[in-house]
């Protein structure tokens, strides 16, 4: 079941609560976890995702700014140029 939080930074506080497991990136999950109640684990290599939803915020004022259209349009040509069922 999808979950909608405030900010990606709560996912931590999210997990300590639950019984949900979040793939996220390394250095960040290190971080995030430091000082809680959390395991961290590495993702097995063979592992597959058979849906993997990207997920973009940023703030309005930024909405028009060249640097973040550029990595915008970068991601979105990535995923386009994946093959299924990325």
């Amino acid at each position: 079941m999808p979950s909608c939080l405030s900010s990606f930074t709560s996912v931590a506080s999210f997990c300590e609560r639950s019984d949900v497991v979040f793939l996220l990136p390394k250095r960040f999950t290190e971080e995030l976890a430091q000082g809680r109640n959390l395991v961290v684990r590495d993702a097995l290599p063979d592992m597959e995702i058979e849906h993997l939803n990207i997920l973009l915020y940023w703030h309005e004022r930024y909405h028009k700014d060249a640097m973040c259209t550029w990595v915008r349009e970068q991601l979105k040509a990535t995923r386009s140029s994946a093959s299924p069922p990325f």
